[in-house]
């Protein structure tokens, strides 16, 4: 396991214990695929500059706007 992945494993566990919903992240070449379990999936591109695009989302604006926080968080640190 690459850095990487354990970083989006725990950040996966840190979302499914918010959101009381199974998460689960895959990263490969600076695309986020995410899932919630019973709520839908998300595909983000990570930019050179950390900046984060919304490819396609069944995902609620709030849970979007708070795993875009703790990603951001994850890059700015």
């Amino acid at each position: 396991m690459n850095e990487n992945e354990f970083i989006f494993e725990l950040l996966s566990s840190v979302l499914t214990a918010i959101f009381e919903k199974k998460v689960i992240i895959k990263y490969a070449d600076k695309k986020l695929d995410i899932y919630i379990t019973g709520v839908g999936g998300c595909v983000l591109d990570i930019s050179q500059n950390s900046n984060i695009i919304v490819r396609q989302c069944d995902i609620s604006e709030e849970m979007l706007n708070k795993i875009k926080i703790y990603i951001n968080n994850l890059f700015i640190s």
